[in-house]
């Protein structure tokens, strides 16, 4: 009897021993992981994933070290490198009502062109009742760009399903002012995207740095909204309405088109002498306002008041071409230059 016990002792004690030692193995986590992301994101192909170490604490809490993944979007690289990550609620992961959280820090992803840093979440994965994902929570990074742009202190909620993912109360810092707003991706054939931006007191002397002209052609502080709308990498809607609510300059050959239309005075010669040198003109009032009426129509007005040459102005402008709203915006940037 004693050696049957013996015999059951060692047994549970290896076993145990094997389990343990399973549960603190990175080999399978890697595996979990690519299961689970493979049926998650069905549009994404998972092609690395590396856990340098894990240490598993009963019932269910998990902390990674050193966690890299590489997926390709539409033939692109996503590269996200996470120093620490800490598991909770695994235990549920098999029940019915699975529920587990999961928390980041000092993250940092890279898909060409755009790059986020000191990525940090608190998330919570659960699945829905049709055996669906929903991960959800806050994010936020120190810095994140795309190509020219860049963006210190964002953060938002995000909401995320295989079909839907949302980007909730955008926040950010940027070129001196701030941002806000919410996005949207819808994941089909051709993934559907839509982004309203409102921007505020963003330095024309920041903004110079995506466009030299910028700083060349106005001074002051920029604010307003955007709300862009497309498919894959289409714009399909686009409109605008940015302003500098304080006032502040502007490059007065901006204007040079419109001074036959002023007759003879003071005003004009001061009006012509900054255009010969490329003066900046003080205006009490300035906004600019665009919006895609059809993919092959833009509609845009611009209101200018400036007291220095006592002149006000509202200018309608209507474009109809056969190409797309690509083109078209093409047209109307070729157009304010």
């Amino acid at each position: 009897m004693r050696r049957v016990i013996f015999i059951i002792v060692v047994f549970l004690t290896i076993f145990f021993a094997a389990l343990v030692a399973a549960l603190n193995s990175p080999w399978l986590s890697v595996k979990l992981a690519r299961r689970i992301l493979r049926s998650a994101l069905k549009e994404v192909k998972l092609t690395e994933v590396v856990v340098t170490r894990q240490h598993f604490t009963m019932p269910g809490e998990v902390e990674f070290t050193g966690v890299r993944l590489l997926l390709m979007i539409k033939g692109k690289p996503l590269t996200i490198n996470v120093p620490h990550c800490h598991v909770t609620g695994l235990q549920t992961f098999f029940s019915n009502e699975p529920r587990v959280f999961i928390t980041v820090k000092d993250a940092a992803a890279q898909f060409p062109p755009g790059e986020a840093r000191n990525v940090g979440a608190e998330l919570s994965f659960s699945m829905t009742a049709d055996k669906k994902f929903v991960l959800s929570g806050p994010v936020s990074a120190q810095e994140a760009s795309w190509d020219r742009f860049k963006a210190a202190q964002v953060s938002f909620f995000l909401a995320g399903a295989p079909e839907r993912w949302e980007f909730r109360a955008i926040k950010a810092s940027a070129y001196g002012g701030g941002l806000a707003g919410k996005a949207q991706v819808v994941f089909s054939q051709v993934p559907a995207y839509d982004v309203e931006l409102f921007l505020s007191d963003m330095l024309t002397t920041e903004l110079s740095k995506i466009n030299l002209q910028i700083s060349e052609q106005l001074g002051g502080k920029i604010g307003g909204a955007v709300h862009v709308t497309g498919n894959g990498e289409k714009m399909s809607s686009l409109a605008t309405d940015l302003s500098m609510p304080g006032g502040g300059k502007m490059s007065a050959s901006l204007l040079g088109v419109l001074t036959q239309y002023i007759p003879q005075s003071r005003e004009k010669k001061m009006l012509d002498d900054l255009i010969k040198v490329g003066g900046l003109l003080d205006v009490e009032v300035l906004s600019f306002s665009m919006k895609s009426d059809s993919p092959r129509h833009l509609s845009g007005e611009v209101h200018i008041l400036s007291k220095a040459i006592n002149v006000e102005l509202n200018i309608t402008n209507d474009i109809n071409t056969d190409g797309t709203l690509e083109s078209l915006l093409s047209y109307w940037q070729a157009y304010l230059k």
